[in-house]
C-alpha cells in the first residue's frame, strides 16, 4: 500500500469520486535487495540505478515493474555499450529484464530479433495475451511503457511491420496487413476472446484484425484505440517529422533528421553518440523504419472500415489538435456497440509519456480486470 496527501477529492459533476483524476503513488516497485555475484552484475545495478533514479535496485529486479520503458531501455544500452564496452538488444529487456538475465545476454545479444513481426513483452501467465499494433513507424517498442498496468498473469505480445526486416515484403492495403498480423495471433493464441491495443495507425488496423476475426466467429473483448481516425482527413496527419521525433526522444527533436538537411548516415552518427530509441538500429534497419511509416501513410489513405459488433474503449489526445480535427464520435457508425472515450491532456506522439499513461493506465487496468472477472466468473459457472 501507499498513502498520497490530497487538499481535496477529485469530484464528477454529480458529486462522486473522479477516479481518473486521482495521482498515482510515485512509488517504484520493491527490491529484491540481492547482492551483485560479480563486476559486471555490480556495474549494471548502477547504471540500473542511475537511469531509473533510485537508491539500489538488486539483481533480481524488473526494469520494467521499477517504472523503466523503452526510452530508458535506450538509455541504459547506450551506458552499458559505453561504460562496460558491451552491446544489449532491445528485446532483451522484455525477455530478461533483471540485472542477472541481462548481464548474461550483454555482448552476445542478436539486434535483429528486436524486429521480428512478433515482439513478447511478456511471455509468462495463463491468461489470454494483449496484442499490440504497431503505429506508423512500425516498431511496437513503445507499448513496454504499459506493462506496469497490464495484469502480471496476462502475456503481452507487439506486433511489428514485416517491413522492418523484409523491406520488399509490405503489404499493399490495411486489409492485407490485418490478414497477415491475424494469422500471426492464431500461432499464439487459436481461439478468441483477444485483446488487442493499437496506437495511431495501429488503432485502424487492430480494428481491421477484430472485425476478421468476428467473421471466423472469434470475440474481441477489449479493443483499445489511442488517438486514431478513419479517413483521417490531410490536415490532420501527422507528418513524418513529428512521427520519428516520437519515435527517437519527444523530449529532444534534436536527434530528428530533419528533411534535406542530413544524410542518413549523417544521422546514424548522431544516433549512436546520443540515448534515443532507435540508436542500436543499422544504417539498413533506420531506412527500412523510414520507408516503412511513409508506406503506411499511404495505405491507411484508403482504407474504410467494416462494421465491429462489439465495444471500443477510445483514448483521445486534446492538445495540439487543428480545427476541423476529427473527434471518436467518427467512429460509431463503424461500431454496434458501445464507444467509450477518455481525454488525455497530451499531443498524439506523446501518448506512450508518464504522464499519459498515469491517466490512460488506470483505465486499461480496469478493463482488463473486469473482463478477466467476468471470464472467470463465466468458467466458475459452466464448471459446476
Amino acid at each position: 500500500a501507499a498513502y498520497v496527501p490530497l487538499d481535496a477529492l477529485p469530484l464528477r459533476g454529480n458529486g462522486k469520486l473522479d477516479r481518473d483524476l486521482l495521482p498515482r503513488p510515485e512509488v517504484g516497485a520493491p527490491t529484491s535487495g540481492r547482492a551483485p555475484r560479480s563486476p559486471r552484475e555490480e556495474v549494471m545495478c548502477q547504471l540500473f540505478a542511475e537511469v531509473l533514479g533510485l537508491p539500489h535496485v538488486g539483481i533480481d529486479d524488473d526494469f520494467f515493474r521499477l517504472g523503466g520503458h523503452s526510452l530508458l531501455a535506450a538509455r541504459l544500452i547506450a551506458r552499458v555499450r559505453t561504460a562496460l564496452g558491451l552491446e544489449l538488444s532491445m528485446v532483451s529487456f522484455f525477455e530478461a529484464p533483471t540485472v542477472a538475465g541481462l548481464a548474461e545476454r550483454a555482448g552476445v545479444d542478436n539486434g535483429a530479433a528486436a524486429l521480428e513481426t512478433v515482439l513478447p513483452l511478456r511471455t509468462g501467465g495463463d491468461l489470454k495475451p494483449l496484442f499490440c499494433i504497431h503505429p506508423g513507424g512500425g516498431l511496437a517498442w513503445s507499448y513496454s511503457s504499459f506493462l506496469k498496468y497490464v495484469p502480471e498473469d496476462m502475456p503481452v505480445y507487439g506486433i511489428q511491420a514485416r517491413g522492418l526486416l523484409h523491406p520488399d515484403d509490405m503489404p499493399a492495403t490495411v486489409r492485407e496487413m490485418a490478414t497477415s498480423y491475424v494469422e500471426e495471433v492464431r500461432r499464439i493464441q487459436p481461439r478468441g476472446p483477444y485483446h488487442f491495443l493499437g496506437w495511431s495507425f495501429g488503432g485502424v488496423v487492430a480494428f481491421e484484425m477484430a472485425t476478421q476475426l468476428q467473421v471466423g466467429g472469434d470475440e474481441t473483448a477489449l479493443l483499445a484505440m489511442l488517438d486514431c481516425y478513419p479517413g483521417v482527413p490531410d490536415h490532420y496527419r501527422v507528418n513524418e517529422q513529428n512521427m520519428v521525433a516520437a519515435l527517437l526522444d519527444p523530449e529532444r527533436p534534436g536527434v530528428v533528421p530533419q528533411a534535406g538537411s542530413k544524410e542518413i548516415t549523417d544521422v546514424l552518427d548522431v544516433l549512436k553518440q546520443d540515448t534515443g530509441a532507435l540508436a542500436s538500429l543499422t544504417e539498413d534497419q533506420l531506412v527500412a523504419l523510414l520507408t516503412a511509416m511513409s508506406h503506411n501513410r499511404h495505405i491507411v489513405k484508403d482504407h474504410e472500415p467494416e462494421k465491429f459488433l462489439g465495444d471500443v474503449l477510445f483514448f483521445l489526445a486534446t492538445e495540439g489538435r487543428n480545427d476541423g480535427a476529427p473527434m471518436p464520435d467518427v467512429w460509431e457508425q463503424y461500431v454496434a456497440g458501445r464507444v467509450t472515450w477518455h481525454a488525455v491532456k497530451t499531443t498524439h506522439t506523446a501518448m506512450n509519456q508518464p504522464e499519459s499513461l498515469a491517466r490512460m493506465g488506470p483505465v486499461l487496468a480496469e478493463a482488463l480486470a473486469e473482463i478477466t472477472a467476468a471470464r472467470r466468473s463465466e468458467k466458475q459457472g459452466n464448471d459446476r
